[in-house]
């Protein structure tokens, strides 16, 4: 299972989600991300055949609108989405990611973490054979 995590540096709310994501996820592939830039050509590249999970935390709306631009690489990870605030609009702008789960910066990063913990766990169980998460998903579109 691969998971993606994208923070700016110098967030200590992000920070400390970080920290809880890397206890999760110990025996998982964690990439980390601080720069859009790099989130963006790491989103570019092929998945491989390891489920993904992408768990993004923009610091502000442009951060955010940003993010929202990659909506069509995301298409096929399953995302946990962390917004800068509870505004409508930025509510809105969110849900075109379509996360798996949506929180606030100001919400409890602990349900962050149980979220993940709980997709990753699905996720592996998913992996002996059975139809998967991407394969569920995209016959859902045809």
């Amino acid at each position: 299972m691969n998971i993606i995590l994208y923070r700016e540096n110098g967030d200590d709310m992000a920070a400390h989600l970080q920290m809880m994501v890397e206890k999760t996820c110990q025996q998982e592939n964690l990439e980390l991300y601080s720069e859009l830039e790099d989130l963006g050509r790491r989103l570019r590249q092929p998945l491989d055949s390891t489920e993904t999970i992408a768990v993004l935390v923009p610091a502000d709306g442009e951060q955010l609108a940003h993010v929202v631009s990659f909506a069509e690489l995301l298409d096929t990870i399953r995302i946990i989405l962390v917004l800068p605030d509870q505004s409508a609009a930025t509510i809105a702008m969110g849900h075109r990611l379509r996360p798996r789960f949506l929180s606030y910066r100001k919400g409890d990063c602990g349900d962050v973490a149980a979220v993940l913990e709980k997709m990753i766990r699905l996720g592996i169980a998913g992996q002996d054979g059975k139809v998967g998460f991407l394969q569920r998903r995209r016959s859902r579109y045809r």
